[in-house]
């Protein structure tokens, strides 16, 4: 695994770690459906367990990430 792809995983992982505190919150604090708490219940686990579908989720937004990144060292973003 190349440096560029250790960073997408290790960001997944923090992607998905911030997406398990937000969806537990609102599971707690709002009213949400019993289908979609049983759903995001099963997700409530460490992203190396996910299935490659479900990493691939947080990976979309990772990748984001590590585009901005990459087009602020080039000097494309000021």
């Amino acid at each position: 695994m190349n440096n560029r792809q250790e960073l997408i995983e290790r960001l997944s992982d923090l992607e998905h770690k911030q997406w398990m505190i937000w969806s537990k919150n609102l599971a707690e604090n709002e009213k949400i459906s019993l289908e979609r708490f049983n759903r995001w219940q099963q997700l409530w686990i460490d992203y190396s367990d996910l299935t490659e579908k479900q990493k691939g989720q947080d990976r979309v937004w990772a990748i984001q990430s590590v585009t901005i990144f990459e087009d602020w060292l080039r000097g494309l973003i000021r």
